[in-house]
């Protein structure tokens, strides 16, 4: 019987993506390259708690003027501030956003992950985005052609989602695994 994507190492699957990215390619295989990449994503361990990641940036942006939070307001809310100096602090959120962002994809939720934001600038930093929405493509998910189109359906997707909605689907995850 053949194997699920789910069965395969990190190896193969990083064997997989390096063929496709020597051939030029991102379709061909048994996996799109993209499934793949965001199987190794699934596989991360999130260093905060997915629901609590997730809560609080609802939480946040509905209190928000602008329903934004940012990268570095988020990361407070898990550690004791100031912010460190470099960008060496963000890397563990970045990784729990990503896993977020899969986890929506996965239970075909708007990107939660879309409402956090540049201190800055106050907008989504445009790789993200490109990459949330090539994903969605990929997926076969309808989505606008145009990127600002695309990250404002999902934002605004993701503020009215109720708590209760998210809530539910952690728990039938964790009745799965259980």
């Amino acid at each position: 019987m053949a194997r699920q994507l789910h069965e395969l190492t990190v190896d193969e699957i990083n064997i997989m993506i390096a063929n496709y990215d020597k051939a030029g390619v991102t379709e061909g295989g048994k996996w799109p390259r993209v499934e793949l990449a965001l199987e190794l994503q699934r596989r991360k361990a999130s260093p905060y708690p997915l629901i609590e990641v997730a809560r609080k940036i609802l939480t946040m942006s509905h209190a928000s003027d602008d329903g934004r939070v940012s990268y570095g307001d988020l990361w407070l809310e898990f550690n004791e501030g100031p912010i460190p100096p470099g960008q060496a602090w963000a890397r563990p959120m970045l990784n729990s956003l990503e896993a977020l962002g899969v986890w929506c994809f996965d239970r075909n939720l708007p990107l939660i992950n879309i409402l956090v934001v540049n201190g800055k600038t106050r907008e989504v930093v445009e790789q993200t985005v490109q990459a949330m929405w090539g994903a969605a493509v990929v997926r076969g998910f309808p989505v606008s052609d145009d990127l600002r189109e695309f990250a404002l359906e999902q934002a605004n997707a993701a503020l009215a989602l109720d708590g209760l909605v998210i809530e539910a689907a952690f728990e039938k995850d964790a009745s799965l695994t259980a």
